[in-house]
């Protein structure tokens, strides 16, 4: 196995809650590739994870930067990483660019999700083609370069380079045949410089300007690399990389990348060699300056080779043809200009067109003739359409010779649209022209349109059961209706403007289309903030009922659906990264659908106080509102019911009765239950003697059971027990793996006490690098001791 296949994730790895890794594509000093399986959908992807090595490392399924020195590049890194795969998911619509489907940020890097593709790079189709003695020939190239053009045009009309343009990062697709341009090279710039083996850009692709610290980028450096793309076809090796040529240049010795005839294959031109050595010109003035000047001169050389191939068959006829017969000959191609709108050569098709022909022998002054000819979709400035056959007659026989039309784009001009009487309007024309009067504009519209959305609204609420997914629809959905609803009001508007009736009418519908408004902008407020996150501090329960229904109309939820909530908010704030903002709101939804207790852990996050702002008071009459509930489902057996009211006895004022007893109580009916929260407050509780005498084997026994459900805070008390040989035997490594298990789940005493030991050398090797990486990572999390650690050790 090699290194790069180590470090990537185990086979069966899920990301994103729906992609299972399988095996390793492909990897390289920046990022690893591997194919996953899309588990709902049932289809195969490629996942391109952001993992370059020099400055990266993977401990279990998390990376982070091997120390604080690369803090700043991997961030750096991470980032371009992202933008690349935002602009990929921008360019998916283009045929020749690798098609994004997804990215997202998880375990500390950054996943780009891409369609996979059955087919091979270009460099191993070179290298069969080269080993079966039958190597690509010069039409087979451009055949597959020309198309990529096409995309790479699309990129650099969106202003972005590709930076990194080589055979191995051009995929053929087997299924037609087509060429796909992959792994932009943005991601790899900002950190590049700081490598010491790895670099952004591939030698012998590199431009002049790519090697120099203020190298001008442009389309010709992307040009340079299509260049040597063309002379490794050519020539079976990559061409000298630039700094040899430089070097070259300045010891005043022959350029090892320019070619001459006389070095090149059998079956490659001339035209084809001036092309390369006019792409690969060190001097990036020289260069085609656009991609459609390349294409321009990829025309010439088509032209070219189409009349060495025509004199060619000329000889042979000559030869076969006795001495006293006229030999044929060819006629000559004519070129003209057709200026296109931009509109009609972006949309292309079949037109008929009518050119000036310039004036043949014999003739005085340039012609007009008309053809019908297909465009093709997405024309550049500069591109040439050949017209076989349409040029000058040929003679004794032979063929005529080509017209040559060179496209000429100029902007499309708006034409005055005539005017429309309302007769001649659509449903939504006369609407928004207020054409059907202002009491059917309303009631017939704003009225039934209105309860029909209510209805949708409701069967997806009833529906749908992932909250992410009823969210989403929901949304769809209303924006939609936001959309018919500004439709409506500005009809409604023009209706009043319109209305021979009695004019308080007329008012009360501006006083409507006024107050739509407003209510439209406030649901946009409640969406956003919703999907973000971001409740205000504390809604109250009538206003956020009134506040739903005003904006979409939905009743509550199901009982099923409050205890998702519910479990959601459990899981958030007690196992994975406690966020008491998110817990609060998620408790907040499952109280507004019905849970019968969710006001009571609202309640713990208000006596508390953190991202949640304090409010004793508050917390007393949620408590008072979902005791009675809470009490019901503890004496059913309940385990987290049990758990809370343990919480409240011991840690609390809130009940009056409360008492070190009774939470011991509840605790040990809630961890029979199952409750590894319950087990390891009970734990605690031996720890310190909080009502019970101090016994050490008790605190890690039950640490231990708690531990065995994952739960990050049981892990970490159960490592420091292990780590001080508190209750059990002194062991560093179980405390080290231990540790990590918390520390993988966001625990920040977790991620503290691994650096600690780094730092201390307990169970490995002191490294105070890495002791660091964790205190920091500490910091982050919120543990506030990583902060007297870092400055004591001089990092803050």
């Amino acid at each position: 196995m090699s290194d790069d296949n180590k470090r990537a994730l185990p086979s069966g790895t899920e990301l994103d809650g729906k992609y299972v890794i399988g095996e390793v594509l492909g990897s390289g000093g920046f990022g690893i590739v591997y194919l996953a399986r899309h588990k709902h959908l049932d289809t195969d992807v490629a996942i391109k994870e952001y993992l370059p090595q020099e400055i990266a490392v993977r401990e279990l399924l998390a990376v982070h930067p091997m120390s604080r020195q690369v803090m700043e590049d991997y961030q750096l890194g991470l980032q371009r990483f992202m933008q690349e795969a935002r602009q990929l998911v921008r360019f998916s619509e283009h045929d020749n660019i690798v098609r994004c489907l997804n990215y997202f940020e998880a375990n500390g890097t950054a996943y780009l999700v891409m369609q996979f593709e059955d087919g091979l790079p270009l460099s191993e189709l070179m290298n069969r083609r080269e080993q079966q003695g039958r190597p690509m020939s010069q039409a087979e190239v451009l055949s597959i370069i020309k198309p990529l053009l096409s995309g790479l045009a699309y990129v650099h009309g969106h202003d972005v380079l590709h930076r990194d343009i080589k055979p191995g990062n051009i995929f053929i697709r087997r299924s037609d045949e087509q060429p796909v341009l992959l792994d932009f090279g943005a991601a790899k710039e900002d950190f590049s410089k700081h490598s010491k083996s790895r670099a952004a850009h591939t030698p012998g692709y590199a431009a002049t300007e790519q090697v120099e610290d203020d190298g001008k980028l442009g389309p010709w450096t992307d040009i340079y690399a299509i260049g040597a793309v063309l002379w490794r076809a050519m020539m079976g090796c990559p061409p000298a990389k630039v700094e040899s040529r430089m070097m070259a240049l300045h010891r005043k010795l022959p350029d090892p990348a320019r070619l001459t005839m006389a070095q090149t294959p059998q079956g490659f031109t001339s035209g084809y060699i001036d092309l390369v050595n006019h792409c690969m010109a060190l001097d990036e003035d020289q260069r085609p300056q656009s991609v459609a000047a390349l294409l321009a001169l990829m025309a010439d050389l088509d032209q070219a080779s189409d009349s060495s191939a025509s004199d060619a068959t000329s000889e042979q006829q000559a030869k076969a043809t006795s001495s006293t017969e006229p030999k044929p000959v060819r006629g000559g191609n004519i070129e003209t200009t057709l200026t296109l709108d931009s509109i009609l050569a972006a949309e292309g098709g079949k037109r008929r067109v009518t050119l000036t022909i310039p004036p043949r022998s014999g003739e005085k002054s340039p012609t007009e003739k008309s053809y019908d000819v297909v465009l093709r979709a997405g024309l550049s400035e500069g591109e040439v359409i050949r017209l076989k056959g349409q040029g000058y007659a040929g003679h004794n026989g032979g063929k005529a010779g080509d017209l040559l039309v060179r496209i000429n784009i100029t902007e499309s001009q708006p034409q005055p649209q005539p005017e429309v009487l309302p007769t001649q309007r659509g449903l939504f024309g006369k609407l928004i022209h207020g054409d059907y009067g202002l009491p059917r504009t309303y009631w017939l519209f704003g009225v039934l349109v209105g309860l029909l959305f209510n209805l949708i609204y409701t069967l997806i609420e009833s529906a749908v059961e992932v909250a992410e997914f009823r969210y989403a629809s929901i949304f769809a959905v209303f924006s939609l209706q936001t959309v018919y609803s500004l439709i409506l009001i500005i009809g409604l508007w023009r209706a009043a403007k319109r209305y021979a009736g009695p004019v308080i009418w007329a008012w009360l519908a501006r006083v409507i289309v006024v107050v739509t408004v407003a209510f439209t902008l406030v649901g946009y407020v409640y969406f956003l903030n919703k999907a973000n996150g971001q409740w205000p501090d504390h809604w109250s329960d009538a206003g956020r009922s009134v506040l739903d229904r005003l904006t979409s109309g939905v009743s509550p939820d199901t009982e099923l659906q409050a205890q998702q909530y519910f479990d959601e908010a459990v899981q958030t704030w007690y196992w994975y990264e406690p966020n008491s903002m998110t817990a609060y709101d998620l408790y907040a939804e499952a109280d507004y659908r019905g849970h019968p207790w969710a006001k009571a852990e609202m309640a713990k996050l208000l006596w508390l106080g953190s991202e949640v702002t304090q409010d004793k008071e508050l917390a007393l009459r949620y408590l008072g509102d979902a005791l009675p509930a809470l009490q019901q489902a503890a004496n059913q057996g309940d385990a987290h019911a049990n758990y809370l009211l343990g919480w409240f006895n011991g840690s609390t004022t809130l009940l009056q009765n409360a008492s070190p007893d009774r939470a011991y109580s509840y605790y040990m009916k809630a961890a029979e239950a199952g409750s590894p929260l319950a087990m390891t407050n009970i734990g605690f509780i031996y720890q310190t003697g909080s009502g019970r005498p101090v016994n050490e084997t008790l605190a890690a026994d039950w640490a231990q059971r708690a531990a065995s459900q994952n739960y990050p805070r049981a892990l970490t008390n159960l490592g420091i027990y292990f780590r001080d040989g508190s209750g059990v035997r002194q062991d560093f490594t179980e405390a080290l793996r231990l540790f990590t298990l918390a520390s993988n789940q966001h625990e920040p005493e977790a991620i503290f006490s691994l650096g600690q030991m780094h730092e201390k050398g307990q169970g490995v090797e002191p490294d105070i690098t890495k002791a660091i990486t964790y205190y920091q990572r500490a910091m982050d999390a919120g543990y506030d001791k990583a902060l007297d650690s870092l400055r004591r050790l001089g990092q803050l």
